[in-house]
């Protein structure tokens, strides 16, 4: 039986998330797989990128991996993120102790229309007059944005991505 105690991926306090954000991109490069992708490490993430994948005869798509327990934020630097890249996509996985992974598979480009589940925070500053450290794009994944993202549940969009 599969041990579902995915906070445990992170008991050492000196990793910094690092168990989960490896294993969460193990995890995902071997859901793309199931689906009869081809999956290619990147072997520096310097540019955000974790892995591409394709199918054959189609293009290739960036992906990167954002791994989180429980109702937080995930946060990507700007810099790495390029939102009008069409072919750049986020795999969010929120691990929930005792449940199957939540994924979702968003394309950049939806960071183009800002609401309460995705936001910029250069947005946010001008607003609110704060300056921000790390200007960065994040994502709202709470229990109740889930609800919102469903359309792109991985097994939904999924089949969409099959198609580009």
């Amino acid at each position: 039986m599969l041990n579902k105690n995915w906070s445990s991926l992170n008991d050492e306090h000196k990793t910094g998330g690092l168990k989960r954000g490896f294993f969460g991109e193990y995890f995902a490069e071997m859901q793309f797989m199931i689906h009869g992708f081809e999956v290619y490490k990147t072997v520096v993430d310097d540019r955000g990128i974790d892995f591409i994948i394709r199918k054959p005869q189609r293009p290739f798509l960036e992906i990167q991996v954002k791994s989180v327990t429980g109702n937080t934020n995930i946060k990507i630097n700007r810099d790495k993120f390029d939102i009008k890249n069409k072919h750049l996509y986020l795999l969010a996985i929120k691990w929930v102790d005792g449940k199957e992974p939540e994924m979702y598979i968003i394309p950049s480009e939806r960071w183009g229309k800002h609401d309460n589940i995705f936001y910029d925070s250069e947005l946010i500053n001008k607003k609110t007059g704060k300056p921000h450290k790390e200007p960065q794009y994040g994502l709202f994944l709470s229990d109740k944005n889930c609800e919102s993202l469903l359309q792109y549940q991985f097994e939904k969009y999924i089949e969409e991505i099959k198609r580009i």
